[in-house]
């Protein structure tokens, strides 16, 4: 497999223990993941940067519990835009 296929699926990985209503720490989710903690903080600035809603849900024995803040998923019709720009009038 690719070092691309791997990152991607090292990000989907951690975007879904980051969904669960625990959240992870960095620490364990390296742990999870079979990486450093490094990469872990690396990708959770990538997940940031590509919109998601990373945020920090409290403390877990002096350590930052991460998860994701719950946001209503987006109508996106069949040609990939979202609602509102499908039926917005152009000109």
């Amino acid at each position: 497999m690719s070092r691309r296929c791997e990152g991607f699926i090292r990000l989907w990985r951690l975007y879904l223990l980051l969904a669960r209503s625990e959240g992870t720490t960095v620490q364990q989710a390296a742990y999870d993941l079979g990486c450093t903690v490094r990469t872990v903080w690396r990708d959770l600035y990538v997940l940031e940067a590509a919109g998601m809603p990373v945020i920090e849900k409290g403390m877990d024995d002096r350590r930052t519990v991460f998860g994701l803040l719950a946001l209503a998923p987006p109508t996106v019709g069949r040609d990939g835009r979202p609602a509102d720009e499908r039926h917005r009038i152009s000109g």
